[in-house]
């Protein structure tokens, strides 16, 4: 259960480019009037991280772990969908490429509601930025604990569909921010050994 050298020395690296990383997301969202939300989880732990590169069906290499560095901004919901899109034009300002972006406010049939977005900055690094209102975020934190229960259902049991109407009602009683649904998924799912080599080219 333990990373070879060479995944500890990139891991490591990421440890200390995050900072940098840091800085740059807060600067951006800020400008926009957000907010970063939950820095402590920033940084994937070395145990998650393994699990993902080693435990799934499809094993990956760490260098396409995308969420090795991850935050959470918040904007008002007046604010929302122009600081989704301006945030992101300032990081790619600031050289950091947009990979995918999933508007899960269109994803009706799902208990999610915000934007995720994973970004590749000009070293390389993926970082993932999950975009929410705080109605949304808040939401999110209780139809997590929904979910992880789920998982371990029949799918289409009762339980099952008991537990994803209460996730379900949570999340649709979200309210939407005006003009977000004109906000296009891009690039999902996401081709990161595709993306990677386009990027070397």
């Amino acid at each position: 259960l333990w990373m070879t050298q060479a995944e500890r020395d990139y891991y490591m690296r990421t440890l200390r480019k995050e900072q940098r990383i840091r800085r740059d997301i807060i600067a951006a969202s800020a400008a926009q009037g957000g907010e970063l939300f939950k820095l402590v989880y920033r940084l994937k732990s070395p145990g998650s991280t393994y699990e993902k590169m080693y435990l799934r069906s499809e094993k990956m290499p760490i260098s396409t772990v995308t969420d090795l560095v991850r935050y959470t901004v918040l904007f008002d919901e007046d604010k929302y969908t122009d600081g989704v899109k301006r945030m992101v034009a300032e990081l790619s300002s600031r050289g950091y490429e947009l990979g995918t972006l999933w508007n899960a406010w269109k994803a009706k049939n799902l208990s999610y509601r915000g934007i995720n977005t994973v970004l590749c900055d000009p070293t390389n690094q993926f970082v993932e930025v999950q975009i929410h209102t705080r109605k949304s975020a808040e939401a999110a934190d209780k139809t997590h604990g929904y979910y992880e229960k789920r998982r371990l259902q029949p799918e289409g049991s009762p339980e099952w569909h008991r537990l994803n109407d209460i996730a379900m009602g949570i999340a649709n009683a979200v309210p939407v921010p005006d003009g977000v649904v004109a906000i296009d998924t891009y690039r999902r799912p996401f081709p990161v050994l595709e993306f990677l080599k386009e990027r070397e080219a």
